[in-house]
């Protein structure tokens, strides 16, 4: 079997040594796992661990099924490569090699022999391609003869070997000591021979170049007898001559308590480095409150009242507490590691006095005290980690948190850098010198440049340019004193896992001792702030190098540099700089997108594709040029930074307490595993520093206003939109220049751009510029650098994270985007993930790769299925996108997790709802270029039939238009967006009216408040008749409805010249009725109307006490009082009208009424444009239904979350086996309740998710499988029954009645009272006479209770009944797991089912997933300590922990009385 895969580059190729560790565990099943685990992290030291790269184990003993639960062998990140157990009950043998995650890179294949005795891996160190095998080799001579044999032909795979692990054998008689010598002889020995002199080998052993590690013994292996004691050697490593020149160290460490071997290490050293680590505090020990009088202690011995000693105060009280916990980390590792060194040492002494006398009694009998005193130590140590960390993972495992992701991150260790090259050209390899080299560069490249006066000329020329934004009301704003809860703010948005600088004090420190620091750092902040000086060690960085893709590591300017700031330094900077963000917004000019609020990347990625369609439809010329600054932040000077400041109208307080961040600064480098010098640096706004994005664009500023001065004399591009213009498109340092393409205009803009670059010390790099041509012509003849190149048609560029381009294909972007997915699943395919870590990964890792270029592309439908096969089948199982069986549908995986889904996300979906953010935001105000682009295109596409409908946003509310395509054809990206909107407007609804103002803004058109007769809304071509014979637009109440007082002829005639006018005043009439219905009514007041000639006049009302009041009619149907003479009313017809309530200080009149004549309401033609009338989108909603309430969102308020879950209830699928589920008696709300509870279990992922494939039907039992499928894979995991079905595998079968025995007679020692079925087990309800889920349920319960495998005992107090339920579900729950484990490696691995293991596995299962809960319960310590009593309250009856001073002492024996 061989795997291959293809070698990265990397530089860890040229790695610096190599330490091996072989091992013989003999077994690692349940116990003896956790020892290893544990012995690897403590009994080879803390210290040590880090030096391990590769492991070598022999006879794991593990089969297939349980390598899945024992895959990480090691605390830490390491890649496995496993050689399943073999022989009888799989128990035999077994073979893995673990990898450090960082030596991943350099991987080039892996295989196993056939007799899965060795297994190699081929890796790549420098120009070597070294293999590496693991043996375990048989016991006898002629077994061995044949696989040294074997092996033999693998030798032409590596240039070296190294070969390591248990040979059995004796080679020479130095090889054992006591017992009988025998080595290899005759066929065995030629064999051997032709084995060694294939792969080039010798016994490291006796290479002088290997020295011995201190403490290590000569032997590997005892047989432990008390009586005569016989010491071997058949642990060993071998290598080719490659390794011999290099050398190293070798030993036997003493110690091992679990097998009968000892390990084996062995260190190669290619070049002896030590690299510098960076010191932080320990997250364990602030969660440790004993410290807190100490740190308390420390802080209060200064004097915090004088403001000249204050910060220095602050200096010298971080110090001490660094120097605090460093003491700390050295007591606690000392006390452990001196107990077993002291053991350790004791153990190697008795062993070398065996060696002289190996029948001594005595010694020997020292000896197994000594090993037992050693294996009780570690077995303490390693279970109290073990349990405790085991708990707390059981609550984060295969969840979307740092945790996870943590596991399979690629730590590299730091760079290891063999060569740099000099400046002339030449190379070293002198540690001190490469230092040196890149200590000078950056020490000359974060130094001020020299200007020249005709420099300091075009300074003062760009500088006049810019424009003051600041106001007196921001200015005085900006100076004033910070407050605690702003300094709070900032070092909680910090995070805590920031890397901190060089005092190694993190913000967990701070944050964790708030309550008397707050003060203490919110008066150093002002201090800093006011006083412009801030102690020099707080302003000391360290310079930290990161590669960038694909670049030549020889080269120090290739790097990308990362400076380490102390926190307390970017406490200051973050607190300055949110107090900041806030003003940005009217600092910053609109067309800069970064590190402004409410400005996002694609504004410029959207300006792009809408430029490249103006100027096609124009048939204009345009150059667009993509500009790169070389070390744009670094080469940021301070004076030109300062003056910018000043010209933008900060106040001078506010620049001399950011200067005090910068000025007097310094820093070193961290390269080639040493500090270079610290020097002083004089310009650069720091990458790693907070405030640095805020200050890089305000000194943008300078650029971008020089550059639309008239000075610059620049032509942009006009825009068909309030005469604007677009010349100047920034994203931080990424600039774009929209110009017209004129030979004399690309001129100005290389000058322009010269100029700035000399007046202020930029570098403009023109050969890593690219210009993207747009006309009929082609590109003019302009090369402003030696490798500056223009973009052909169709050629794609990555453009802000987005592939660009003239004309592109979708292919063109749908290539990466598969290739990225691809990349990513070669790595996660090679992980061991469980069904829940799949679903993470699919979720956050895979299609999160294409979120971002979904965010402004709509990819077609086909380029989506090719993108949900690559998930689908990685979710089963496939490996390297191979097609496998879906076992759920693929839109029940994609529903809520509420309706039955799993919450997976559909691109399709996620897709659209992403587009629809544009239109959102192209709603909201703003006078960025972009938007009215947007507008612009909007207003061309709307829908114009017969002059009806004018230009205007209104119809992307109304469903019933449909956007024409035609002129969309140009410009797919529009094109997506209209799209999208098209798919989710109709979850789009108008807020009803509430007051008269509002209703006459309400539309005619596309509204549901308005339907004719037949129960119509209003619209374009239904109702297209009156609104052209009107020849005006169809628009708002107001503008057609109007009261007036007309000669009865006249509105007749009117009336009759207008068709359709029936329709339209019954239709707004019902409307009206039912909307003022809502309004609450005046009912104290009896209210008549005064008609003349029908003519509504005035309104009397009569109070309850008999007062008249009497209110004038008004237009808009109001009514105000007023004082009348009462002999005017004498000769009117009173009849009773409808008030309907008080608006304001009027009252609002129903025009309607009854019982009274109606009022004429005219349809009047009204001049004014549809684009004039009011129309807020604010007053939309977006509904949804949860559950039976309906919710509305605002408009404005939408998010990509909201727009997915509208779109997906569009397409709500039921889940196949629900018609199964409600056959036998679950109801809808049993479902909803059950899918609850599941995705709220406080417990690992693995556990839901098993139950979600259980109700799914989706485990792969025997009934199940299809096709051409072995027919023992198709029986009983446990009975051998023919026919296998879920609950026959997880109830009905003996064996598993066996389990659910010893379970259910916890609950009868608990006294729960419950009736256990197959159903109860599945959907975790304990009694219920409905739930049946299989027809003979209750038969079968009533008859299995007659063999007391089953309790029907009386119901319980509804209190009671709930804590039983809880404890059900969560037992249930880990029964049916391990039980469906059990069957899978009795059918797979046909390993022994044993009901004492299963049993105690179940109990541990338990233990610590309620431990977990106790663990990780979180909030203030009064909240905590009660959820912490509430949780033991429930488990109280079950015997699973002992209180002890008010905390649980967990309970690891198994409780139950087993046979």
């Amino acid at each position: 079997m061989l795997f291959l895969r293809k070698g990265h580059p990397s530089i860890l190729c040229n790695m610096d040594a190599l330490h091996l560790l072989s091992w013989n565990v003999q077994g690692l099943g349940g116990q003896a796992f956790r020892r290893v685990k544990g012995l690897v992290r403590s009994d080879l030291g803390t210290s040590n661990i880090g030096t391990i790269d590769i492991l070598f184990l022999q006879e794991h003993h593990l089969c297939r099924d349980r390598i899945q639960k024992y895959g990480s062998i090691l605390p830490g990140r390491w890649t496995h490569f496993w050689v399943p157990a073999f022989g009888p009950n799989s128990r035999q043998a077994g073979l893995c090699i673990a990898l450090r995650q960082h030596l991943q890179s350099i991987i080039l294949s892996a295989g196993t022999v056939m007799n899965k005795r060795a297994q190699f891996l081929i890796i790549k160190i420098g120009c070597h391609k070294v293999g590496l095998m693991n043996i375990y080799a048989p016991n006898s001579a002629s077994a061995r003869a044949s696989f040294w044999s074997s092996l033999v032909e693998y030798a032409g795979l590596a240039d070296c070997w190294v070969v390591g692990g248990d040979f059995n054998m004796i080679e020479d008689a130095s090889d054992r000591l006591g017992g009988t010598t025998t080595t290899i002889s005759g066929g065995e020995a030629k064999c051997w021979d032709s084995f060694s002199f294939a792969f080039g080998l010798l016994d490291l052993w006796k290479v002088q170049s290997f020295s011995r590690i201190q403490g290590s013994l000569n032997f590997s292996r005892s047989d432990g007898s008390v009586v005569s004691a016989t010491l071997s050697r058949l642990d060993r490593f071998y290598a080719s001559s490659f390794f011999w020149d290099a050398g190293g160290s070798l030993g036997i460490i003493p110690g091992s308590t679990i097998s009968d071997h000892d390990p084996l290490k062995l260190n190669v050293t290619f070049h002896k480095k030590r690299y510098s680590k960076q010191w932080r505090i320990p997250t364990s020990l602030l969660s440790d409150d004993s410290h807190r009088m100490s740190i308390v202690q420390i802080w209060s011995n200064y004097n915090w009242t004088d403001d000249c000693l204050f910060l220095r105060n602050m200096v010298d009280a971080i110090l001490d507490t660094k120097n605090f916990f460093i003491n700390i980390v050295s007591a606690s590792v000392y006390r452990y590691n001196s107990e077993i060194a002291n053991l350790r040492r004791a153990l190697a002494a008795l062993q070398k006095l065996l060696e002289r006398n190996p029948t001594s009694s005595m010694l020997l009998s020292d000896l197994q005290q000594v090993k037992r005193s050693l294996k009780e130590k570690q077995q303490a140590h390693s279970n109290f980690f073990f349990y405790r960390n085991a708990a707390r993972w059981s609550q984060k495992q295969d969840r979307v948190n740092k945790e996870f992701f943590n596991q399979f991150k690629r730590k590299y260790k730091p760079l290891s850098i063999t060569s740099l090259k000099r400046l002339d050209g030449s190379y070293t390899s002198d540690e001190s010198e490469m230092r040196g080299i890149v200590s000078d560069y950056y020490h000359q490249l974060l130094s001020a440049t020299t200007f020249t006066t005709d420099s300091l000329y075009k300074k003062q020329d760009i500088l006049v340019t810019i424009q003051r934004k600041i106001t007196n009301e921001m200015a005085s704003h900006l100076i004033q004193p910070f407050t605690s809860q702003e300094v709070l703010s900032a070092t909680k948005s910090l995070g805590k896992d920031v890397c901190p600088g060089k005092d190694g004090i993190g913000v967990v420190f701070y944050l964790h001792y708030w309550d008397f620091l707050g003060p203490i750092l919110t008066r150093a902040t002002n201090l800093i702030f006011s006083t412009g000086n801030m102690p020099a060690e707080w302003k000391e960085g360290i310079i930290y190098m990161i590669p960038k893709a694909n670049m030549q590591y020889d080269e120090v300017s290739k790097w990308r540099p990362i400076t380490l700031l102390n926190d307390i330094y970017k406490i200051v900077a973050k607190t300055i700089a949110i107090r900041l963000r806030s003003m940005l917004p009217s600092i910053i000019h609109d067309t800069q997108s970064g590190f402004v609020q409410d400005r996002s990347i694609f504004d410029n990625i959207f300006l792009f594709w809408e430029m490249v369609a103006l100027a096609q439809q124009n048939k204009q010329q345009m150059a667009v040029l993509l500009l790169d600054f070389e070390k744009a932040y670094d080469k940021v000077e301070w004076d030109f930074l300062e003056a910018v400041l000043s010209r933008l109208g900060f106040p001078n307080a506010w620049i001399n307490g950011v200067s005090a961040l910068y000025r007097q600064a310094s820093s070193s480098v961290l390269f080639a595993g040493g500090y270079g010098p610290i020097f002083p640096i004089s310009r650069s706004v720091r990458q790693g520093c907070p405030l640095a994005p805020s200050l890089f664009i305000l000194y943008g500023e300078a650029l971008a206003s020089y550059l639309r001065s008239s000075s610059a004399g620049i032509k942009g591009i006009a825009l068909p939109i309030a005469q604007s213009v677009v010349l100047d498109v920034e994203f931080a340092d990424d600039t774009a220049l929209y110009v017209d393409g004129e030979i004399g205009n690309l001129g100005q803009v290389q000058n322009a751009l010269q100029n700035f670059s000399e007046a202020t010390g930029a570098s403009l790099n023109w050969n890593k510029s690219v210009g993207v041509w747009v006309g009929a012509t082609p590109h003019p003849d302009w090369y402003p650098g030696s490798t500056f190149r223009w973009l052909n048609q169709g050629e794609p560029i990555r453009y802000l994270g987005c592939l660009v381009g003239i004309d592109l294909k979708s292919e063109a972007m749908l290539s990466p985007l598969l290739l990225s997915i691809k990349h990513k699943l070669l790595y996660w395919d090679a992980q061991q993930l469980s069904f829940a870590g799949r679903v993470v990964v699919a979720n956050s890792v895979l299609l999160a790769s294409m979120w971002f270029i979904a965010s402004v592309w709509l990819f077609s439908r086909s380029a989506i299925m090719k993108v949900q096969s690559l998930i689908r089948n990685f979710l089963w199982g496939g490996k390297n996108g191979s097609r496998t069986i879906a076992k759920v549908a693929w839109k029940v995986l994609t529903q809520p997790k509420i309706h039955g889904g799993l919450g997976l996300i559909d691109p399709l979906i996620q897709s659209r709802a992403l587009l629809v953010k544009f239109v959102i935001r192209g709603l909201l105000p703003g006078s960025e270029a972009w938007k009215g682009m947007f507008l612009k295109q909007l207003m061309k596409l709307s829908p114009k039939t017969g002059g009806v409908w004018s230009p205007s946003l209104k119809w992307l509310f109304l469903n019933d238009v449909q956007t024409p395509r035609r002129e969309l054809a140009s410009n797919r990206f529009l094109l997506g967006i209209i799209r999208a909107w098209d798919g989710i407007k109709s979850f789009l609804v108008k807020e009803k009216p509430s007051t008269w103002d509002a209703w006459l803004n309400q539309p005619l058109i596309g509204n549901s408040l308005f339907r004719d007769n037949v129960g119509k809304v209003l619209g374009l071509r239904t109702h297209l008749a009156w609104g052209k014979l009107d020849n005006g637009p169809a628009s708002s109440v107001n503008t057609w409805i109007r009261f007036q007082q007309m000669p009865q002829a006249d509105r007749l005639a009117h009336l009759q010249t207008i068709h359709g006018a029936k329709i339209m005043m019954a239709a707004i009439s019902d409307s009206y009725s039912s909307l003022v219905a809502n309004l609450e009514p005046i009912q104290d007041h009896f209210w008549f109307g005064c008609f003349i000639n029908d003519i509504l006049l005035a309104v009397k009302g009569i109070s309850p006490n008999g007062c008249i009041f009497y209110f004038e009619v008004l237009d808009n149907n109001r009514m105000q009082p007023q004082d009348f003479d009462f002999s005017y009313f004498q000769n009117v017809r009173n009849a009773p009208v409808r008030v309907m309530g008080k608006m304001g200080k009027k009252w609002l009149l129903d025009p309607y009424p009854s019982s009274a004549h109606t009022c004429d309401m005219m349809w009047l033609y009204s001049k004014d444009p549809v684009a004039r009338l009011i129309w807020d989108p604010g007053g939309w909603f977006w509904t949804y239904s949860l559950g039976e309430q309906i919710i509305k969102v605002p408009f404005f308020q939408y998010s990509v979350k909201l727009g997915r879950s509208l779109l997906t209830s569009m397409n709500v699928m039921a889940p196949a086996a629900q018609k199964h589920w409600t056959n036998w008696g679950v109801s809808t709300l049993q479902l909803k309740t059950y899918w609850r509870w599941i995705w709220s279990f406080k417990g690992p992922s693995k556990f839901i998710l098993f139950r979600w494939l259980l109700v799914h039907a989706a485990l792969p039992v025997g009934q199940m499988l299809k096709g051409n499928v072995a027919q023992n894979l198709r029986q009983c995991g446990f009975c051998y029954a023919t026919s296998e079905t879920t609950k026959h595998a997880l109830w009905s079968c003996p064996l598993a009645q066996q389990i659910w025995n010893k379970v259910l007679s916890l609950f009868l020692t608990i006294n729960v009272g419950c009736l256990f079925s197959w159903g109860a087990a599945v959907w975790g309800i304990l009694h219920s006479s409905l739930l049946l889920y299989e027809a003979d349920d209750i038969q079968e319960a009533m008859t299995v209770q007659n063999r007391r495998l089953i309790s029907v005992t009386p119901f319980q107090q509804p209190r009671k009944q709930m804590r039983s339920v809880q404890i059900w579900k969560t037992v249930s729950t880990i029964t049916l797991w391990v039980l469906w484990k059990c069957r899978c490696s009795r059918l797979y691995d046909a390993a022994k089912f044993d009901i004492p293991e299963v049993m105690f596995e179940i109990w541990e299962t338990l233990l610590t997933v309620v431990r977990g809960q106790y663990d990780n319960i979180s909030g203030s310590p009064e909240n905590s300590h009660k959820k912490r009593m509430k949780l033991l309250h429930l488990w109280r009856k079950v015997p699973l922990f002992v209180m002890t001073n008010q905390r649980p002492q967990w309970n690891y024996h198994l409780p139950w009385t087993l046979p």
